[in-house]
């Protein structure tokens, strides 16, 4: 896709919200680029796009990563289009945890992941309607990772139990979201939400109110048989300041002491729990070491 715009002179915009696996494609072709600035709930703010001969191609994360909150599309296809632009939406996190009505009429590119609702790892999908554009005319859609038709069967199968499921999964999560937030306070686990109140459910992230070494705090919940995480998968580190939360205002200390918490259709309620007390008794424990 990079490829093909730098070559059809298109401009590349992009959300500093984007996932890190899209910087990476984009830093390799070595395209003129231009990174949109958020705002504090992560959505885009639009600059004064000039007009001249290259045309916006904007590439954007319609579900943050990690904070849950959702991008609203619409508005972004308004804005791309008055400049005879295009969108390639990253819908991996979208598509299990919101309906596909709300974001895919407004874009012209998007891209699923089957990680995300348990089929094998390294499948996905590319479709739209910006593919005929790019002289594949004989192709709607490409399956991407694999050749074999066993996996795409797999992944089509794959797709059509989420969305028997998609509905049910998120309602649950919902009530699991409510119920931890609760009980943590209760716990008295000392945390600001940085998650806004405009998400999709399952996702949430919080910034511990004590300095902890994250990858102690890690290694401890490990332990304890509990796997959340920080920043992207393909970041390898747990360490440092969120660069998206960074990017959307947020201080460098709550940055620095972020954590991603993301359910699925496995979790239960006993699951979030059970994060606050080890939280909450790793925090008791890290104050007296101190």
């Amino acid at each position: 896709l990079c490829g093909w715009a730098g070559r059809d002179n298109f401009f590349v915009d992009y959300s500093s919200q984007c996932h890190p696996s899209v910087l990476y494609a984009i830093d390799d072709l070595h395209l003129e680029t231009q990174v949109l600035e958020v705002d504090s709930q992560g959505c885009v703010i639009f600059p004064k796009f000039w007009k001249g001969p290259k045309k916006p191609l904007l590439i954007y994360s319609i579900v943050n990563h990690e904070t849950g909150g959702i991008e609203n599309p619409k508005r972004l296809q308004q804005w791309v289009r008055q400049w005879g632009g295009w969108i390639m939406a990253d819908a991996i996190q979208a598509f299990p945890r919101s309906r596909e009505d709300l974001w895919l009429p407004y874009c012209d590119l998007f891209v699923i992941s089957g990680h995300k609702f348990h089929v094998p790892k390294g499948i996905a999908l590319l479709s739209g309607p910006l593919l005929k554009e790019m002289e594949m005319e004989s192709l709607e859609h490409q399956m991407l990772g694999t050749q074999d038709v066993a996996l795409q069967y797999v992944f089509s199968r794959g797709v059509e139990k989420l969305l028997e499921q998609r509905e049910s999964i998120n309602q649950s999560l919902r009530v699991q979201e409510e119920e931890a937030i609760y009980y943590w306070n209760k716990m008295g686990l000392k945390y600001t939400l940085l998650s806004p109140v405009d998400k999709v459910p399952g996702v949430i992230n919080i910034a511990l109110n004590d300095k902890v070494d994250m990858e102690d705090l890690f290694l401890y919940l490990a332990s304890r048989y509990i796997s959340i995480s920080r920043f992207c998968a393909c970041k390898g580190t747990v360490k440092g300041a969120s660069e998206i939360l960074l990017a959307q205002g947020i201080s460098e200390e709550d940055a620095r002491q972020s954590l991603r918490i993301s359910g699925g259709r496995f979790n239960k309620r006993e699951d979030w729990l059970n994060l606050g007390r080890e939280l909450v008794n790793y925090l008791r424990k890290n104050r007296k070491i101190q």
